[in-house]
């Protein structure tokens, strides 16, 4: 049996002259896990964690001491038929405490509560020499999930519509299939496929998609060993369509998926490592990140990154 024992605690102090904010937060964790061998290649995973945050908050919108605390628990099962298949199930529960930004910008008398949740995986897994498969469905259950929603009532005195929110419950489910292999020759292919239905279970948006989440995410990449310790390694990123961040009622129009380019090359002669990495290879026009009240956020262009690292 393998037991571990942990603790994690930071304290914070926020300070912005933009917004006005001040807080002083500080988590706590105390989390215990158990690993239990069983016969016939099965294991047992056991654990808990339970979480509490201290805000003391001066704001333009809100001020006083906030405390909150949760408890969640995990299991898991695994069973190993041989030295390259595994299989496994479990279940985590989970939780987000609001961010000082989240925490000071509500609607008027809404104190947000921690964001709580659930989730079940279940799959299957092949590792060999030179080649590896694993699949994984899953399915995530949210409650009182923290968003910007730009429909809400502002805060007293706000500048722009809309604040941070408890969502009504919501469900993500879907599966997450990666692959790969390698050649004699240093070839080496690896790709992995998301699918994910995000949608509210019940409220004003029963059945509705959440915003800003795309139904699909593919990434492939090719990596080619080179002679004189050179490596060459492209890949294509592919985000599918999504409703605007904040539309969760569905009322615009989807907005369409992009792929981008990449590509490394790396050089590597014992303890010292370079590397050139160029984003975007086709200078793409593109925003990861835009919502419904008007905000887009332009993702760069054609950039490169030259990078230099020395182990001792």
């Amino acid at each position: 049996m393998q037991l571990v024992l942990g603790y994690d605690g930071t304290r914070t102090d926020y300070r912005s002259e933009i917004t006005n904010i001040e807080d002083r937060q500080q988590k706590q964790a105390f989390y215990l896990q158990a690993t239990l061998p069983g016969p016939h290649g099965l294991g047992l995973t056991l654990g808990a964690r339970h979480g509490r945050v201290s805000d003391d908050v001066s704001a333009t919108y809100k001020t006083g001491r906030v405390d909150k605390s949760v408890t969640v628990a995990t299991i898991g099962l695994n069973w190993r038929g041989d030295s390259h298949l595994r299989l496994f199930l479990r279940r985590d529960g989970n939780y987000r405490f609001a961010k000082v930004d989240e925490l000071t910008y509500t609607s008027p008398g809404v104190e947000l509560k921690p964001q709580t949740g659930v989730s079940w995986e279940t799959g299957a897994q092949w590792q060999a020499a030179n080649h590896h498969l694993k699949l994984t469905f899953y399915r995530l259950s949210l409650k009182d999930e923290i968003a910007f929603d730009p429909s809400a009532p502002p805060p007293t005195g706000a500048f722009f519509p809309g604040a941070n929110v408890n969502f009504d419950p919501t469900t993500h489910q879907g599966f997450v299939l990666n692959a790969g292999f390698e050649t004699e020759h240093g070839t080496r292919v690896e790709g992995s496929w998301n699918v994910v239905d995000a949608t509210f279970d019940s409220g004003v948006f029963s059945g509705n998609r959440i915003g800003g989440v795309p139904e699909q995410q593919l990434r492939v990449s090719l990596d080619q060993a080179f002679p004189a310790a050179f490596r060459l390694r492209l890949e294509g990123i592919y985000r599918g369509a999504a409703y605007l961040a904040g539309d969760n009622a569905n009322a615009l129009p989807e907005q369409g998926g992009y792929t981008i380019y990449n590509a490394v090359l790396d050089w590597q002669r014992k303890n010292l490592q370079l590397a050139l990495r160029i984003n975007n290879l086709a200078d793409k026009r593109y925003a990861e990140s835009r919502n419904s009240y008007g905000a887009v956020f332009p993702s760069p262009g054609r950039n490169a990154w030259l990078t230099m690292a020395y182990d001792f």
